[in-house]
């Protein structure tokens, strides 16, 4: 597998009514769902036709494990693949400054 950007994770309000959104007014595809038992929450992995990236609808409880949705939470996380962790974090070490 070679290094590289994979998808976008953006936290959503209502699963399915997001899910309605982007296969409806942009024509996107979900590929898959599922519940997540450590946050108990559920996702949604779409994509559109013609492009490879996928968009994940990542929606949490409002008790749950993560704060209550706020204005401003919208994006949840980047995904890289890396073929070898370990050895990207030996080549960039120090590249950035200490944190």
């Amino acid at each position: 597998m070679a290094m590289g950007f994979r998808y976008t994770g953006i936290r959503v309000r209502d699963l399915n009514r997001s899910i309605a959104f982007y296969t409806t007014v942009l024509g996107m595809q979900v590929t898959w769902r599922m519940r997540i038992r450590e946050t108990g929450g559920a996702i949604a992995v779409l994509k559109s036709p013609r492009g490879s990236q996928r968009l994940e609808l990542n929606w949490y409880p409002p008790r749950g494990r993560y704060r209550v949705y706020r204005q401003g939470d919208e994006l949840d996380h980047l995904a890289f693949a890396f073929p070898m962790w370990t050895d990207f974090c030996g080549n960039t070490a120090g590249t950035f400054g200490s944190s």
